[in-house]
């Protein structure tokens, strides 16, 4: 703007313009530059009401973060039976009779019935009675009944197993195995649900693992959290997220286990990115 006025005034003086002309121009000049700063008064008005926004969503994140941990407080995972319990219990008289009654003839037979029938006896018993009486046997190595107590299990229907099997993740003899199960669940809300509350305990390697079978189950941390693990500094972690990530998505994106340091950042950045843009579209592939 200075520099046109400068200019009309320099045509002025070689007698170019009128000093009419100049003062009209200098006025739509002036009117231009009103509206310039009306501009940029409503784009810094704008920026500052989103940067008002984004801190406002970020409390609001921060407070459900907040009431989600007094909801878990509420209701912490539940903890295995010892088979005291699960003896008090299968005595109970909470139990129906009949049921009992089915429940120890089936657990009599269990070392000798045939796996071909295991599941067609074991469907006609309650779940939440009969799974805590398989637990007690798997738990114990010497057990005999151990093999087909773990078929039983393994082949449950997910949403009625895994609420059950759920405090067994944090069993250190068993979480391993009973990881293991769920990889092999078909995917549900229950057996997300139940990864979900052990994502964040133990070792980096137990949390891989559970990234891993979440991403079996169709969850979505699961995706994050092996993308996350593409940063670490194991080798046998890396192979765990990158596997985990080609099966759960049907996607290679070029990511090297065995490249350098800068090559490893790249390819893990470039499955980051991916994922910012996707996630909310992504669909797991059919099994």
């Amino acid at each position: 703007m200075k520099k046109l006025s400068a200019f009309l005034l320099a045509g002025l003086a070689a007698g170019c313009a009128t000093s009419s002309d100049v003062t009209k121009i200098d006025s739509r000049l002036g009117a231009v530059e009103d509206r310039q700063v009306a501009s940029d008064k409503a784009v810094n008005g704008a920026i500052q009401h989103m940067e008002q926004i984004d801190r406002d969503i970020k409390f609001v994140l921060l407070r459900v973060g907040d009431i989600q941990k007094k909801i878990d407080a509420l209701s912490p995972p539940s903890k295995p039976i010892s088979s005291d319990e699960a003896q008090d219990f299968l005595n109970g008289s909470a139990m129906d009779p009949k049921v009992r009654a089915n429940l120890e003839a089936f657990l009599k037979a269990l070392k000798d019935m045939p796996q071909d029938r295991l599941m067609e006896a074991a469907i006609q018993l309650p779940a939440e009675n009969l799974i805590p009486q398989l637990m007690v046997r798997v738990r114990d190595p010497q057990n005999p009944v151990r093999a087909n107590a773990l078929y039983v299990v393994c082949h449950w229907k997910s949403s009625e197993a895994a609420p059950l099997l759920e405090p067994y993740l944090s069993d250190g003899s068993l979480r391993g195995e009973i990881l293991k199960i769920f990889s092999g669940f078909e995917p549900s809300d229950a057996v997300r649900q139940a990864l979900l509350k052990h994502a964040n305990e133990g070792t980096e390697a137990w949390r891989v693992m559970l990234g891993d079978a979440l991403a079996k189950a169709e969850c979505r941390d699961g995706i994050k959290t092996l993308i996350a693990f593409l940063y670490s500094d194991e080798a046998t972690i890396r192979s765990i997220a990158i596997e985990g990530l080609k099966s759960a998505t049907g996607f290679d994106l070029g990511y090297k286990m065995y490249a350098g340091p800068v090559e490893r950042r790249a390819s893990a950045e470039k499955w980051e990115a991916w994922w910012k843009v996707n996630e909310g579209q992504f669909a797991f592939p059919k099994r």
